[in-house]
């Protein structure tokens, strides 16, 4: 119950996080007992119904009724009645062997989904935690979004279950990029001081699984090392363990920043050079005019647009396009060129 750290001290906090532990295991009893008494009572019902039908044909052979004969005569019904709800039946009882020979979960447990073939994430999956199970459906409530969902049993028959609650204490993997120009000895520092925080905490932590490394990237510079720590709880109980693989992994990133074992990337090379675009050379440059015309380009001066202008004003538009798309040379440095003679017409 009290899971005392080394020195053998219990703050007043910790007593009450304890008792109200035992009070949400005495709830979940009393949960999963009445759930328990739902099912049997629905079991119960299709004892009942498979008993009394025995007791008819008991009757009927009392009687002096053979119950053949009976059945033969209703063949006209029952037919029909067989093949409509032939696949109901076969996934009804599909469910019921899930829930009554499997029993793969109980009412409060933490579990996942999934294919059987699909992969399973180090850091733990989606957790689903049930609320009711009946013979027919079972109620989940998605533990980050607090989302309901409802599934039928059939549904859930041939998938893999992960139950939390069934599994032994999670390990927690944090995964690290040290720098490839860091001595092996002050790698082998930092693992002893993260293994000295894991030791300290015995509440939290069972012990320091692993430390080791995983990759090497001469080129990028830097060796990726997995942590590997075990809880003291399961699954399970998923806010305690990540909130103690967060702490674990800011205390490591600390350590690193204290002991200059930070991993910094290598920049990219970057070309700058700018080279022209040819498209940019051949855009046209849009002419203004202070008259009520609208914006003339050098490229829509065509032949249909001259017939609204004179011959005098289409060469005149098109000498001033050519003007501002190409700007005359400079002027010698030895020469002064005045505004007017620039732009003089003799």
């Amino acid at each position: 119950m009290f899971k005392p750290p080394r020195n053998g001290d219990i703050s007043l906090l910790e007593f009450v996080k304890a008792t109200n532990d035992v009070y949400k295991r005495i709830k979940m009893f009393r949960a999963k007992t009445l759930n328990s008494a739902q099912l049997d009572d629905a079991f119960e019902q299709l004892i009942n119904i498979a008993f009394y039908f025995g007791i008819m044909l008991l009757a009927l052979g009392i009687c002096g009724v053979d119950p053949f004969s009976v059945f033969i005569s209703m063949t006209g019904i029952l037919v029909p009645l067989a093949f409509m709800f032939n696949d109901a039946g076969s996934q009804y009882f599909q469910g019921l062997l899930l829930i009554i020979a499997r029993q793969p979960y109980d009412i409060g447990d933490c579990i996942s989904v999934s294919g059987v073939t699909e992969a399973i994430p180090k850091n733990g999956s989606t957790p689903w935690f049930v609320e009711n199970i009946t013979l027919f459906t079972t109620t989940f409530r998605c533990g980050p979004s607090n989302e309901v969902a409802t599934v039928s049993n059939r549904s859930l028959e041939k998938t893999r279950i992960i139950n939390t609650a069934r599994s032994q204490k999670a390990q927690i993997f944090i995964f690290l990029k040290l720098s490839i120009d860091i001595p092996y000895k002050k790698v082998k520092i930092f693992h002893s001081i993260v293994k000295e925080f894991v030791k300290d905490r015995p509440r939290e932590w069972v012990k320091l699984g692993a430390f080791r490394a995983i990759r090497v990237e001469a080129d990028q510079g830097y060796i990726e090392y997995e942590v590997i720590a075990q809880h003291v709880e399961a699954w399970q109980l998923m806010g305690q363990v990540l909130q103690s693989r967060a702490d674990l992994s800011s205390f490591c990133l600390e350590v690193m920043k204290q002991m200059g074992m930070r991993y910094v990337s290598p920049s990219m090379p970057v070309n700058v050079t700018i080279q022209p675009n040819e498209e940019d050379a051949d855009t046209p440059i849009t002419i203004s005019s202070s008259s009520d015309n609208d914006d003339i380009s050098e490229g829509s001066i065509t032949e249909d647009k001259i017939d609204g202008f004179g011959t005098s004003d289409v060469t005149r538009l098109k000498a001033l396009s050519k003007l501002f798309s190409k700007p005359p040379p400079p002027p010698p440095m030895n020469k002064t060129i005045s505004e007017r003679s620039l732009f003089s017409t003799d």
